[in-house]
């Protein structure tokens, strides 16, 4: 289960990725829309912490951002670590969260609720905080002028 779906989710951003080395500027305009240049800017600035920041708070759709990643031309292992990374709470909540909805079928007594807690306290606790993250450092300051 969970390393498969490691594997999937690396072999589809590795899709995109090359996908975006590929494609023409003008194409990608059309695809990535207004968000392209300042993505753009976040992953040649900040390649790996900015690929595992984009994974695990979702800015734009995942494709989207792993083609800009190829199209920005920040090294693959970058890529592939920060977005393996950034996925990884993620995948692993997933797993966590399907094994104790698995019990259920099975035996309700045999649930672990501190498990299902802890594990949803984690998460919402990372995403929040990665979200701040993402704008204090890459997305522009709006002034209110």
């Amino acid at each position: 289960g969970f390393a498969t779906s490691i594997a999937g989710i690396i072999a589809a951003e590795l899709a995109g990725y090359s996908l975006g080395r590929a494609l023409p500027n003008k194409t990608l305009r059309n695809v990535a829309g207004d968000k392209l240049a300042s993505t753009r800017t976040a992953l040649r600035k900040d390649g790996l912490s900015a690929a595992f920041a984009f994974s695990i708070v979702p800015i734009a759709p995942a494709p989207v951002v792993s083609t800009i990643a190829g199209a920005a031309h920040i090294k693959v292992w970058q890529f592939v670590l920060g977005t393996t990374l950034g996925m990884l709470p993620g995948t692993v909540a997933t797993t966590l969260f399907a094994d104790q909805l698995a019990k259920v079928f099975d035996d309700a007594e045999t649930i672990n609720w501190w498990i299902v807690a802890g594990v949803a306290a984690a998460f919402i606790a990372l995403t929040l905080a990665v979200r701040a993250w993402i704008r204090r450092r890459m997305l522009p300051s709006r002034s209110t002028a």
